[in-house]
């Protein structure tokens, strides 16, 4: 609250025929020296941004199945900085380099989905369709596995890469001459809520939570909020104008995985800043949660054309907030169904 305005009638003059009605006005003020509406407007505007596109990541990376991301009363996303490391051994000099990456998780897949190893052949074609495929050696084999690469399948809830380098710059460095710190890496987790107003408090989820799935509430949501609009224009507030609140957490530990013949220096660095070191999965070669980075086959990362004497030495995953994350945004049901291009876009009307 930044003011306070009182008035009363005092009637009109009468002095002459076109006289008006005169106010007898009374203004309170109170200072408010911390608060910078440019900067609130800013930080506001960047994490809607940030919230609707993840969300669209996630709707695109998962919309051929039925128990996609909207289809949960809630939907958690996570999105974290990473980085590959490098040690380019010449005849006089050593060139270490970093290169940053973002990938992006839904935290409900892994409830939704099997693993790969149990696509199963049933009625003449390996099921489930959508993530597996036959192992045909020849026309009648009834061998089945997950489409490769892997983590472009839905298999298991694991991470996958991201290209949007709107996203990509708010948890890792996109300028990069190879010298990063690995301290600019950061981790946060969305979660996404749907429901009434007036059924959320100062912070956190609504309280009764939503029962319905997610898209169910932002299509209702557009029809209710319009139609109370279009009852009376003049208020400012409705209780039961339905909105959607993105509440973002950080993912709190950071992570590190190393290649067996990594160099002593490159471990430290890799795995420093309270990271934790992960183990070689039970097959050997990096665990399932870094097959979107490295390549299972050779060990060696995806879309990374190196040379000979460019060796790769291992994975380091951020965590913690970027600078200036807001809590949590409010966001409109029609923000989120334009930029999944379920509804028309409105252009801000």
């Amino acid at each position: 609250l930044h003011s306070l305005s009182f008035q009363r009638a005092l009637g009109k003059s009468n002095g002459t025929s076109n006289s008006k009605d005169r106010f007898e006005r009374y203004m309170v003020s109170y200072p408010c020296p911390n608060f910078d509406p440019a900067l609130e407007f800013a930080l506001k505007k960047k994490w809607s941004q940030v919230a609707v596109r993840m969300i669209r990541e996630g709707y695109n990376m998962f919309n051929r199945s039925k128990a996609g991301v909207l289809n949960k009363p809630v939907a958690t996303l996570m999105m974290r900085g990473e980085a590959l490391r490098y040690r380019n051994t010449r005849s006089r000099t050593v060139d270490v380099n970093n290169f940053p990456k973002a990938s992006m998780k839904w935290d409900e897949a892994s409830h939704e989905f099997r693993e790969a190893e149990k696509c199963e052949y049933i009625e003449g074609q390996c099921q489930p369709v959508e993530w597996c495929e036959k192992t045909f050696f020849h026309a009648f084999s009834n061998g089945c596995k997950a489409r490769v690469p892997y983590w472009k399948t839905l298999a298991a809830g694991e991470w996958w890469s991201i290209d949007d380098t709107a996203l990509t710059s708010v948890v890792a460095p996109i300028v990069n001459s190879g010298s990063m710190n690995l301290k600019e890496l950061y981790g946060l987790k969305m979660t996404l809520h749907c429901a009434p107003k007036k059924n959320f408090g100062a912070g956190g989820p609504p309280s009764p939570a939503s029962s319905e799935p997610l898209v169910e509430c932002l299509k209702k949501g557009v029809e209710t909020n319009a139609k109370l609009k279009a009852q009376e224009p003049w208020k400012m507030y409705f209780p039961d104008e339905v909105i959607v609140v993105a509440q973002f957490e950080e993912i709190e530990q950071k992570e590190c995985y190393t290649m067996p013949d990594a160099h002593p220096s490159d471990i430290k660095a890799l795995c420093a800043h309270g990271s934790v070191k992960m183990a070689d999965a039970k097959a050997g070669g990096a665990p399932i949660s870094y097959s979107h980075l490295i390549n299972p086959a050779t060990q060696q990362p995806f879309g990374h054309d190196k040379g000979d004497s460019d060796v790769f030495q291992g994975v380091h995953k951020g965590a913690g907030f970027p600078k200036g994350t807001l809590s949590e945004v409010v966001l409109s049901p029609q923000d989120v169904l334009e930029a999944l291009d379920m509804i028309v876009q409105s252009h801000g009307r």
